[in-house]
């Protein structure tokens, strides 16, 4: 079976015969090439040449990350045939402003029903959000979207106050690159996840993560990952975060202040990843009929929009409602 692996040690990573070998000081792990589908690099890992033609090869995607825990970039495999035609489609509903807009619009409004699911399922009166999805049909350009969604964020995060009672937790505004508090810095590991993670499932199901429709395609070098993500931060990472407080998982010995920033520390992102990774297994019934995990129902959407695409047909991502 397929799955993701971590690498959260410094140390060197190198093909094997047909396997993988993780070598940190005395430790040696050998892992069977046929169990990886991604890997995610988090310490200083070295490795070679032969070891990039061995996972493009093998079709594997490699995550790597920054010390704030950052998402940096992928490497990819070489694309499969006939992918190139699913590049021309979405080039074209790029540059189409009318047809670029609604997949935009269904980004935000998928992302705002979605928040109003989980605040729904904590009890938190969500009627300023619900306020703010006429806004998202009415606005007749892309900036003017990015800041319908902006407020939606803003006013959601604020509300998590009625979620977490812990005060060491307490969100008081959204700060990057540094995180300035705990919460920040959760958020934004949560996040960097989940971005990498859409690259993967984007790459995998023939959808190119550079051409997006919400996020502009000119400040970054991927932007469909970002439009993804608005749907799934709320359903996985927020989810993730709000179980690791109120469960007690995760206290002030995980974060550590280096500059102006703080940051989770290593075991702090273990436990994390090990939340979010459960979260992905968990499974759940889509429009009370369908069964299936987080992992599947991503996947699932990946493929949803790739048919949107293709066939020129509206794209409207499913809408949960949680219990």
């Amino acid at each position: 079976m397929n799955r993701r692996i971590y690498l959260f040690n410094s140390g060197t990573l190198h093909r094997r015969a047909n396997t993988l070998r993780f070598v940190s000081g005395d430790v040696k792990k050998t892992i069977p090439v046929e169990q990886v589908q991604e890997i995610f690099v988090f310490g200083e890992v070295k490795f070679s040449r032969k070891l990039l033609e061995f996972l493009m090869l093998k079709g594997i995607v490699m995550h790597v990350f920054s010390y704030g825990g950052h998402y940096l970039g992928t490497f990819f495999p070489l694309r499969r045939k006939g992918d190139s035609f699913y590049i021309v489609k979405q080039v074209e509903k790029y540059l189409d402003p009318s047809e670029r807009l609604n997949l935009a619009r269904s980004f935000v409004r998928g992302a705002i029903n979605n928040m109003i699911s989980i605040l729904r399922s904590r009890k938190v009166p969500y009627g300023r959000l619900s306020r703010l999805l006429p806004h998202v049909e009415r606005t007749k350009g892309i900036p003017g979207l990015m800041s319908v969604e902006g407020e939606a964020w803003e006013t959601y995060y604020l509300l998590w106050n009625d979620i977490i009672q812990d005060e060491y937790f307490r969100f008081r505004s959204r700060t990057r690159r540094p995180p300035s508090d705990p919460i920040n810095a959760l958020i934004g590991f949560g996040n960097s996840l989940m971005y990498s993670l859409l690259v993967g499932y984007l790459f995998r199901v023939g959808l190119d993560p550079r051409i997006g429709y919400l996020h502009s395609v000119k400040k970054r070098v991927f932007s469909l990952n970002l439009d993804m993500a608005e749907l799934f931060k709320p359903l996985v990472v927020n989810r993730v975060i709000f179980n690791l407080i109120s469960w007690g998982r995760i206290s002030p010995v995980h974060f550590t202040k280096k500059g102006d920033g703080v940051y989770l520390t290593q075991e702090g992102r273990k436990i994390f990843v090990r939340s979010f990774e459960e979260m992905l297994r968990s499974t759940f019934k889509v429009n009370k009929e369908r069964k299936m995990s987080y992992h599947g129902f991503i996947k699932w959407e990946c493929e949803r929009l790739k048919s949107a695409i293709m066939n020129d047909e509206v794209y409207e991502p499913v809408k949960l409602e949680l219990a």
